[in-house]
């Protein structure tokens, strides 16, 4: 962390949950809010968030459209409220950590990593060996 831009405070908004722990069922949504705060002359970030399984294995990184970090800016007290909304979890059964990554833009400087900065319980119908689980559009043509 260089001191540049902060994680004042993590929030999971969903029903299911506290500050930094969060059920979410298969193929819910899950939507978390970060208060960031900035340092004089720090203008912009970015930020992303990488979800780990028990095995401390990473399974998802979460950016936005792109496939880019989300960038960030203050506002005129130095802060912003950041809100990352996943809208179908498709994580299998189990727990997993979340790390939440502020790097500069050009991706060059970690201004803040928080590993394990969120704790999700991901609850399903059935189990799989696989982070991900997906479903498909099944026919069965008789033929």
């Amino acid at each position: 962390s260089d001191g540049q831009v902060e994680i004042v405070r993590t929030t999971v908004l969903s029903s299911e949950s506290s500050d930094t722990f969060a059920t979410v069922h298969y193929q819910e949504s899950l939507e978390v809010e970060f208060l960031c705060r900035f340092a004089e002359g720090c203008e912009s970030a970015t930020i992303q968030m990488v979800i780990w399984n028990q095995e401390m294995f990473p399974v998802a990184d979460v950016l936005s459209d792109g496939m880019k970090r989300f960038e960030i800016n203050p506002g005129p007290n130095r802060e912003c409220l950041v809100r990352a909304r996943i809208p179908d979890c498709e994580l299998n059964s189990g727990s997993y950590s979340v790390s939440i990554i502020i790097l500069s833009c050009d991706g060059s400087v970690t201004h803040v990593r928080r590993d394990r900065g969120l704790v999700l319980q991901v609850v399903s119908n059935s189990s799989s060996a696989c982070a991900i689980t997906t479903t498909a559009e099944w026919s069965n043509d008789l033929c």
